[in-house]
């Protein structure tokens, strides 16, 4: 089982006013990078991409870029590009906000999803992390179907994928710091 990494950026980032959450610096290190530092150290990963919109140049990084097909249409889009485009299985994702993310999480990801060989949907803070989760190429019927809709809703996708047994939930509740999204200007000012 071939497995990618994603780290999506696209977005509009007009919570954060406008700054690229990418780039946003948490203990002398942007947000990316120690998303990218924590995949890296996952064996399983066997190479890591950035999901971009087309608005900026993240070629300077000396990271696999891949940009949406669809443009405007939120993670979904970011997601479709990069299960589409990319040679591999499957594509763990993580959102470019999650800045504590933890090895200990992404392995336990990982391992949920070769285990089962589905879809793995990480669960914390009592709800369905979508950004966090490794989706297989199966997925993008599911996808498709929402974008054909105009329904650009991450989770109407996921649903309907966990309704036909595709879809299994990963409880990390004992992670939860790791999944916290730092998305406002307010909680970052606050890190």
């Amino acid at each position: 089982m071939r497995l990618a990494g994603v780290i999506l950026t696209g977005g509009k980032n007009s919570r954060m006013n406008g700054e690229k959450k990418f780039f946003l610096e948490y203990k002398g290190k942007s947000f990316g990078m120690r998303i990218y530092d924590v995949l890296n150290q996952n064996s399983k990963i066997e190479k890591i991409y950035l999901s971009v919109d087309k608005e900026y140049d993240y070629n300077k990084l000396g990271i696999g870029i891949i940009e949406d097909e669809y443009e405007y249409i939120g993670p979904m889009g970011g997601i479709y590009s990069a299960i589409d485009i990319i040679d591999s299985d499957a594509v763990l994702v993580v959102a470019c906000d999650m800045p504590f993310i933890t090895a200990r999480a992404v392995n336990e990801l990982v391992k949920a999803y070769e285990k089962e060989n589905r879809t793995v949907i990480v669960r914390a803070n009592e709800r369905l992390q979508p950004l966090l989760a490794v989706y297989r190429k199966n997925m993008l019927k599911y996808f498709r179907r929402q974008i054909e809709s105009k329904c650009y809703k991450l989770m109407a996708a996921v649903e309907d994928a966990y309704n036909d047994g595709e879809v299994n939930i990963l409880d990390l509740e004992h992670e939860r710091k790791a999944v916290e999204n730092i998305n406002t200007a307010d909680k970052y000012k606050n890190l």
